[in-house]
């Protein structure tokens, strides 16, 4: 069976699909059914179908006609416009679809046997032109047989007059098909012949025109559609003067083509046989579009160019370093801020001389960073990277530079073009303030451990003193050496020892000296036990301050869940001695607080030893200055509770108070107004709010007048989440970037 005609169809739906569903009904295949002028050029050229179905009426960048026209001429598919009844400006459609020469219209609606009659007709009459085609190309062979003919008879001469008639009307037929302008002149310049598709891109015929003044009477233009183009310069009047020419671009505007069509021109002069110059021809060509294209071109061109500019002077003002490189590891790109964070820019070294060329080490300053794990070598890969921190130092940063760097894949561009991107900036400040955040935390250890050593200090002096007394009480006992008397006045007289307690008068002393002794040694009994129980008390002091010294030092980043209450007392338990040895009452008050908070217990610890300890110091400071102003009581008092979203730990004491220029000095590293002050202990604590993303701030009426040091930790952060999983004794504090740490305040 053979096969079926294949169809092009091109419209808006639903039309399209409808027609694509009606066509194989009528005999004909469906190759491609495409919604717009351009598509269906690209599927025509890939797909050369037998017939095109084009509506008329399709808009676009391509338009319908348009489409229809590049088909025909560039393809040799035959079209058929479908025309919708009734559509507003039908006239003037049918008007420009008459220019593409179709091969037949079909009004829509139309029924499906009328539609297949036009579909018949028109292939009907293509392959006719095609055959008429051949039929000339045969008929030129023929031709030069009737030329060897005729020079030996007349019969020959006749057939070749005959033949050559039929060539020449034949020709005529080719003639006015051919979808290009031709026109042929003689040597005065004169038009002999013309076709239709001349004036249909010109837009009109002038006979009469000089060839002088051809340009005015057409309106020919150069390219830049303003100047006039030279009337001698024209290619016809060249070819007629028997010069040659080949693709001359002019733009032609005038009444009938009053929008202007860009026009390619090749001209040939025309010889007789005996290479006398009869004239000239030439042959043009509508290539507006592909003009308008080539514009496009240049300007989509322009348009990247600038936008490639843009985007390096983007890349360069990026304060992040940016590099690429292609598969080769050849850098394609590397921005200004690129070189400025490392020292150096592009090299032509490769992968594996990068990390000696650019000093690229991990963290710890000293490990060379291996080619292979180096963030652009595994990008270029195909892996991703993200913040991975390294340290960079050559000659030209000595002193080095710490980066976080993420990298990415480049695999969706052009072969040249893939690769990998690394994006980094510079994190040493952040380095260093995480750096000198560590060293002030462990200061703040070392003031609380400070603290503990010189309680547990007091404590053994306690002791020492306790087992001092003991030892001194015992060793004069003197109840033991009056005992010891009695007991040898007794064995001198064991022979006569009723008569000597009866009737001496030393004897008779022994039962109240007896009884006497027996006071002494129970009031001795009682001071030793006294002075026992205040050297247990004194040791179990020192377990509890060492067991609490050893939660400072267990902590872990682990969130657990703590009493608050309690994880405040344990806190305290090493100022214990020292505020009873002031005087001073403590007062811990989490009425209004949850039972239970998450935090970091081990710096949560260090915070309220270091706020209770310089509230303790400022009472001591008052009483040194002897403050008029100064409140008649000692005391200090935690006051826990919850406002908005943070759970607020006020430590208030009746101390020295602090000046308003002071407010905001206090929490700064090394600033003390005490002789032996480290000024670490505020710092230390407005450190870890901060890093609890809280707030830390102090509260004072002036000297005499007392302090509040008023600290705030995000309830988000410390209050325990629903159904929480216990994980012991304390938890962490998640750290967020907090405010109000500046505020400053004594230490």
């Amino acid at each position: 069976m053979a096969a079926r005609p294949t169809v092009l169809i091109a419209g808006p739906d639903p039309d399209v699909t409808a027609l694509a569903e009606r066509v194989p009904g009528l005999g004909y295949a469906v190759c491609a059914a495409v919604r717009c002028g351009r598509r269906a050029v690209t599927e025509a050229a890939r797909l050369r179908p037998a017939l095109a179905l084009i509506d008329a009426g399709l808009t676009g960048e391509v338009s319908g006609i348009d489409a229809a026209g590049q088909i025909g001429s560039r393809f040799g598919v035959p079209v058929v416009f479908l025309i919708r009844a009734g559509t507003e400006g039908v006239e003037a459609l049918l008007t420009a679809a008459r220019a593409s020469a179709p091969f037949g219209y079909a009004w829509q609606p139309c029924a499906d046997r009328q539609l297949q009659s036009i579909l018949d007709t028109a292939l009907s009459l293509h392959k006719r032109e095609a055959a008429l085609r051949e039929r000339v190309r045969r008929l030129e062979g023929e031709v030069v047989e009737l030329r060897d003919d005729a020079r030996t008879t007349e019969r020959g001469l006749r057939q070749r007059e005959d033949a050559f008639n039929r060539q020449a009307n034949l020709m005529q037929i080719v003639f006015n098909a051919i979808s290009e302008g031709v026109i042929v002149a003689d040597t005065e310049g004169r038009y002999l012949i013309h076709n239709p598709a001349m004036e249909r891109i010109i837009g009109m015929y002038r006979p009469d025109a000089e060839i002088t003044h051809r340009s005015e009477a057409y309106g020919i233009y150069r390219p830049d559609r303003e100047t006039l183009y030279p009337s001698n310069e024209l290619p016809i009047a060249r070819a007629v003067r028997g010069e040659a020419t080949d693709d001359v671009v002019v733009f032609i505007r005038n009444d009938h083509r009053p929008d202007g069509v860009y026009v390619s021109i090749n001209g040939r002069p025309l010889y007789d046989e005996a290479g006398a110059l009869l004239g000239g021809v030439i042959v043009f060509r509508d290539v507006d579009r592909e003009r308008q294209e080539e514009l496009e071109i240049t300007r989509t061109t322009n348009i990247l160019r600038k936008q490639t500019r843009v985007m390096e002077a983007v890349f360069n003002s990026l304060s992040d370093g940016v590099v690429a490189a292609n598969m080769n590891g050849e850098f394609t790109l590397f921005n200004r801020s690129a070189e400025r964070i490392i020292g150096i820019g592009v090299t032509d070294t490769g992968p594996h001389q990068w990390q000696e060329r650019y000093g690229l080490f991990y963290t710890d300053r000293e490990t060379p960073i291996p080619a292979d794990e180096l963030p652009l070598t595994r990008a270029i890969r195909g892996e991703a990277s993200d913040d991975m921190e390294m340290f960079i130092r050559n000659p030209q940063v000595p002193d080095g530079v710490f980066i976080n760097v993420s990298g990415r894949p480049m695999q969706d561009g052009p072969p040249d073009l893939r690769g990998g991107v690394i994006v980094f900036h510079d994190v040493t400040e952040r380095v260093h303030a995480e750096q000198a955040l560590m060293q002030a935390f462990a200061q703040g250890r070392m003031e609380v451990v400070d603290t503990i050593l010189h309680n547990i200090g007091n404590a053994i002096n306690s002791v020492s003193i306790g087992v001092g007394t003991v030892r001194e009480e015992l060793r004069q006992n003197a109840p033991l050496r009056r005992f010891s008397a009695l007991a040898r006045t007794l064995e001198a007289h064991r022979g006569d020892l009723l008569s000597y307690l009866s009737d001496d008068p030393q004897g008779r002393k022994v039962a109240p000296f007896i009884q006497a002794l027996a006071a002494d040694a129970a009031a001795q009994n009682k001071r030793l036990t006294r002075t026992v129980d205040r050297v247990k008390s004194r040791v179990a002091h020192i377990v509890d301050i060492i067991n609490t010294q050893k939660s400072f030092h267990e902590g872990t980043t682990a969130r657990k869940i703590v009493n608050l209450r309690q994880s405040i007392n344990d806190a305290l338990k090493v100022l214990a001695e020292s505020l009873a040895s002031r005087g001073i009452e403590l007062r811990v008050d989490c009425a209004r607080a949850p039972g239970e908070v998450r935090i970091d217990e081990s710096r949560f610890h260090q915070m309220m030893v270091n706020l209770v300890k310089n509230a303790m110091e400022a009472i001591d400071e008052l009483a040194q200055q002897a403050a008029p102003a100064a409140p008649a009581a000692r005391r200090i008092a935690v006051d826990c509770y919850l406002q908005n979203e943070f759970l607020v730990i006020d430590v208030v004491d009746s101390g020295i108070g602090i000046k308003d220029d002071r407010h905001r000095l206090i929490f700064t590293a090394g600033y003390t107004t005490k002789k032996d002050g480290t000024g670490l202990g505020l710092h230390s604590a407005a450190n870890f709010v901060i890093a609890s993303g809280g707030k830390i701030f102090p509260l004072s009426g002036g000297i005499g007048k007392g302090t509040t040091m008023r600290v705030m930790l995000r309830r988000s952060s410390t209050l325990p989440e629903p159904a929480p999983e216990r994980t012991g004794n304390g938890s962490t504090l998640t750290p967020v970037t907090g405010a109000g740490a500046g505020d400053g305040r004594r230490r």
